[in-house]
């Protein structure tokens, strides 16, 4: 061994010894780091004062920190330092210790989907090497700290589903890094900075659901990396800048639910990437721009809730990956272009409430859309007949064809549509031819899923079928009011149990109301009025105890009222006028307290006093019972109706004279 190694050596072993060499040591570096990560993790737990899954009671002494779940250390240099804190989904409750910010090596930080309240500490602008935050689903207040735009490295920052509030802070756009910015559903208020415009390498940008105003800023165009954008559902206004057209990489546009004005720009059409378009619930006006037809890639088009007007473009008829389009709520006018009756791709069509679209139906529709799940047309001056086809679309589930012109019969072949559920074809000339003219409803009873049937305002006539109490349980709401059906009410109508909705009034139905149809707890709305019906109003109608209104006006009804009514606590509106009823008023019927609307019990021949329980009709606005044989006095307890605005009780046989509290 040469005598320079012997003396390197001893050197090297002095200065390894020395305690004032110690200050420069690495390993003592490493020791000190450590102990601030695992202080500043314990001060981060000690603000958590809710952790029921028991989550954090490995972050004790019994494992070292790198152990404790959600944590995860790392790094070549300093593998024992924090990089990530992974807490999400866990059920956490309290706040976040500013201590967070002395983990200095952190990368990631995920408390997502907890009940964490309180603000974003500034001190998080610290994490220089953060790449990734997200505190999204949990209860946070506050701004969103400014100090953010320090963390230069930060790539995917997500705040969605808070309470932030405040205007989105222009330093924003200092994050040259950041690719992906979730701020939606918080309550955050101002404009759209235009320094975002800035962050060239944002592919995914969500603001939705809060409530920005102003424009969207002119150079949103220079995000040419964006994939996805999300503006919708705030009071964002102004004109669609025409620059949106550099987008190209576009995808998924939400535009929808805001205040936007002017026309949509022709140059939309650059954006052949795009998949989903919703620029519906704004205010746009003008012509729907044919090059749209060039976004062959489009899936969803919704237009609707808009002031569009003009006719419906040929060359959407291009777009053959197109399975939702909507145009409803516009002014669109003219035929519906045949090109788009072969979208054999479609799932929803929806042109209703346009009110000057018209022609008729194609007669194989169904072959040429057999995806279809919801058709409307409603709300406009379509004609001719219902196709037999439509049945060949068997996923339908929704058909609107109510407010058109259509003729001819209800197409019992709608009964093959297995998973229908809403059938509304209302205020149209529909007929029923006999004899097989109400084949429909014998049809529709292999429709089980059948929520909804809205048949009235046609020219239905005939016997009304015992069928129609074998319509699907599910059914909640059955109505063929304004019509010309005539026969019995079947005696099996309480079999569908799960009505919230029966309207049968203006008709030619005659017989007794069936005792069964107390066999409908789930009934708000009973309408019979304006029919041929007699007999008695059977007691079980006591037992609709959810029953708002009830029509039973203009009949033929006879005997008593059921002093079972007063079970009927929810009523807001009765009305048993021009009918042929005896007897006394019950008391019962006047101590419903929730009658709000109106009650009339005119044009009958009751008899007797006005029960002094009258003056439990606090809310009642309307009291009618004029035209009967009512004796009597005017009950003073009539003076404690204090909302009541019209009262009618001419034409009885009142005696005395009219209270003086009436004054009041």
């Amino acid at each position: 061994m040469s005598p320079q190694f012997v003396f390197s050596t001893l050197t090297a072993l002095v200065v390894l010894s020395c305690p004032q060499a110690s200050t420069s040591n690495p390993t003592f570096h490493l020791k000190h780091d450590n102990f601030t990560d695992r202080q500043s993790l314990l001060s981060f737990k000690s603000t958590i004062s809710g952790d029921p899954r028991g989550s954090l009671s490995s972050w004790n002494d019994s494992l070292h920190f790198c152990r404790w779940q959600g944590i995860t250390c790392g790094g070549f240099r300093h593998p024992q330092r924090v990089i990530s804190l992974n807490l999400s989904s866990l059920g956490l409750v309290g706040v976040i210790s500013t201590a967070i910010s002395n983990l200095t090596f952190l990368r990631e930080i995920d408390l997502s989907d907890n009940q964490i309240s309180g603000s974003i500490p500034q001190e998080i602008g610290r994490l220089s090497r953060l790449t990734y935050l997200n505190l999204s689903v949990n209860s946070l207040g506050g701004g969103i700290p400014a100090s953010l735009s320090h963390c230069s490295k930060l790539e995917k920052l997500s705040l969605s589903r808070n309470k932030v509030q405040g205007e989105i802070p222009v330093s924003l756009g200092n994050c040259s890094s950041l690719q992906l910015l979730y701020l939606s559903n918080n309550s955050l208020t101002g404009r759209i900075p235009s320094s975002l415009t800035s962050l060239s390498s944002l592919s995914f940008l969500s603001m939705s659901g809060n409530k920005l105003y102003g424009s969207i800023p002119r150079a949103i165009g220079n995000l040419t990396s964006l994939t996805q954008l999300f503006l919708y559902n705030n009071s964002l206004s102004g004109s669609i800048p025409s620059s949106i057209a550099n987008l190209t990489s576009l995808t998924v546009l939400y535009l929808h639910h805001n205040e936007l004005t002017g026309s949509i720009p022709s140059s939309i059409a650059n954006l052949t990437s795009l998949t989903v378009l919703y620029l519906y619930n704004n205010e746009l006006t003008g012509r729907i721009p044919p090059s749209i037809g060039n976004l062959i890639s489009l899936t969803s088009l919704a237009l609707d809730h808009n002031q569009l007007s003009g006719s419906i473009p040929h060359s959407l008829g291009s777009l053959s990956e197109l399975e939702e389009l909507d145009l409803s709520f516009n002014s669109l006018s003219g035929g519906v272009p045949p090109s788009l009756w072969n979208l054999s791709s479609l799932l929803t069509l929806d042109m209703s409430a346009n009110y000057h679209l018209s022609g008729s139906l194609p007669p194989n529709i169904g072959q040429a859309l057999p995806r279809l799940e919801f058709f409307s047309l409603a709300f406009n001056q379509f004609h001719g007949p219902i196709p037999m086809s439509l049945s060949n679309a068997s996923h339908l589930g929704e058909i609107e064809l109510a407010g058109n012109r259509f003729t001819g019969i209800i197409p019992p072949s709608l009964g093959r549509l297995r998973e229908l559920q809403d059938l509304r074809i209302y205020d149209n000339y529909l007929e029923t031819v006999e004899p097989d003219g109400w084949n429909f409803v014998t049809a529709l009873t292999n429709c089980t899923q059948l929520e909804l049937l809205d048949i009235s305002s046609n020219n239905l006539s005939g016997m009304l079928p015992n069928s129609i109490a074998n319509l699907s349980t599910n059914l909640k709401a059955l109505a063929m009011y304004n019509n010309y059906i005539s026969g019995k009410i079947s005696s099996d109508i309480g079999n569908l149990v799960n009505l919230t909705a029966l309207n049968m009034g203006e008709n030619s139905l005659y017989g007794s109301i069936p005792s069964s149809i107390g066999k409908l707890p789930n009934l708000h709305l009973l309408e019979l009025d304006i029919n041929k019906l007699s007999g008695e109003i059977p007691s079980t109608i006591g037992n609709l105890t959810q029953l708002n209104e009830l029509y039973l006006d203009s009949n033929e009804l006879s005997g008593n009222i059921p002093a079972s009514l007063g079970k009927c606590q929810n009523l807001i509106l009765l009305n048993l006028r021009y009918n042929k009823l005896t007897g006394s008023i019950p008391k019962e019927v006047v101590s419903i307290s929730g009658l709000s609307r109106g009650l009339s019990l005119a044009s009958n021949s009751l008899s007797g006093p006005i029960p002094s329980e009258i003056g439990s009709l606090t809310n009642l606005n309307i009291l009618d019972f004029s035209m009967n044989k009512l004796s009597g006095e005017i009950p003073i307890t009539l003076s404690e109706c204090q909302v009541l605005q019209e009262l009618y009780l001419g034409g009885n046989l009142f005696q005395g004279s009219i209270p003086s509290s009436l004054a009041s």
